[in-house]
């Protein structure tokens, strides 16, 4: 969608968050998560998995993993609704929430996963940061309906970050 801004210039929603995704986003990985179990850490009912199995690091089901390129900040809260608000006393707060934008044509679902990652010179995986489960994920629209970017609410997973890392190194390994 192109639209008018000061003195009537013109600009591109979609051209412009993918350029400016381009010049200074970073790469992720973002893990999809299957309805369907793991075949081996899970039983048949589907109720019991291990927390370090290297083919689902950890989730209980199949997954997909993909890199992506995104854009990432520190958020308040998950999901910042009109009836979500907290009141605290002046001082530090942590927050294990983080919001993520991604391109139009990524299309994260509730439940999947982004991991945050340094890569070395040849895209393998060296350090797990953090493990972000996704909460809340919707595209941003313009007028027209088109969808321009997607915005991903998030928390942090409480995880050991070191045995998912060994996992998750072991999984790409294989790929």
């Amino acid at each position: 969608m192109r639209m008018k801004i000061n003195n009537n210039v013109d600009i591109n929603l979609r051209e412009e968050f993918n350029t400016l995704t381009d010049d200074y986003g970073y790469y992720a990985l973002l893990i999809r998560k299957s309805e369907m179990n793991c075949p081996i850490c899970s039983s048949q009912e589907g109720q019991q998995y291990s927390g370090v199995c290297p083919s689902c690091l950890g989730i209980g089901r199949r997954i997909k993993i993909e890199r992506i390129k995104l854009l990432g900040q520190q958020a308040a809260q998950v999901i910042a609704t009109p009836n979500n608000s907290v009141y605290t006393n002046v001082g530090d707060i942590y927050s294990d929430a983080k919001a993520y934008y991604v391109k139009y044509d990524i299309n994260p679902h509730v439940g999947d996963f982004i991991y945050e990652v340094s890569f070395d010179k040849f895209d393998r995986v060296v350090n797990l940061h953090g493990c972000y489960k996704i909460e809340y994920s919707e595209p941003y629209r313009m007028d027209n309906g088109r969808s321009e970017y997607k915005v991903c609410s998030t928390h942090r997973e409480n995880t050991n970050i070191t045995i998912k890392e060994g996992m998750l190194k072991e999984l790409m390994k294989r790929l």
